[in-house]
């Protein structure tokens, strides 16, 4: 799980080792690698300026929406990295639309009383409410899929149908490490 402390820690570290030349500068030398950087990381994060005895100091300051956005970015790979291990033991290769059921790539299988039981259990156990529905509408939205999870409010909807897809099985393996987010499985052929 990211850290946003050593997130912010390593981006100090990196602005401090990218900026280190600004001292062997003139003070407009070195406030246009400032300004570079500042580019780079597409935030103000350092400035130079020139003190009362004329020596070149400068001032790093990573803002939180910085660090925000590299935290959010080690999320997802922590995710994806969840995906492709996921895909690795099921035998499949991982693409980008991995979570997407494709036409004619899997086939659906009427699932056991057991294997609803199983899951349904699991999902009581770990307190995500389970709601029987007609049809999946997200938003106002009718999607084309056999279940629906909202994480935020710890609620998987699923279509009326008997039939426990391969994407319905990865959702749960998912539902434990993305609380907070949404993720429809979808599937063209239920």
């Amino acid at each position: 799980m990211p850290c946003k402390i050593q997130i912010k820690n390593n981006l100090t570290d990196q602005v401090s080792s990218d900026t280190d030349l600004g001292f062997n500068k003139s003070l407009e030398g070195a406030k246009a690698l400032a300004k570079e950087v500042n580019e780079l990381y597409e935030a103000p994060v350092v400035k130079f300026f020139q003190t009362a005895s004329d020596f070149i100091e400068r001032d790093i300051n990573i803002p939180d929406s910085l660090v925000d956005r590299y935290y959010n970015k080690e999320l997802l790979l922590e995710a994806e990295n969840v995906q492709r291990e996921d895909a690795e033991r099921g035998g499949i290769d991982y693409t980008d639309d991995y979570l997407f059921q494709q036409e004619g790539s899997t086939v659906s299988s009427e699932a056991s009383a057991k294997t609803i039981a199983i899951v349904n259990d699991f999902l009581k156990r770990i307190g995500v409410n389970v709601k029987s529905v007609k049809e999946v509408v997200v938003n106002g939205v009718r999607f084309n899929a056999n279940a629906v999870a909202n994480l935020t409010q710890k609620l998987v909807q699923v279509v009326e149908v008997k039939k426990l897809t391969h994407s319905l099985k990865r959702l749960c393996t998912l539902l434990l490490l993305l609380l907070n987010r949404q993720i429809l499985v979808y599937t063209k052929n239920y």
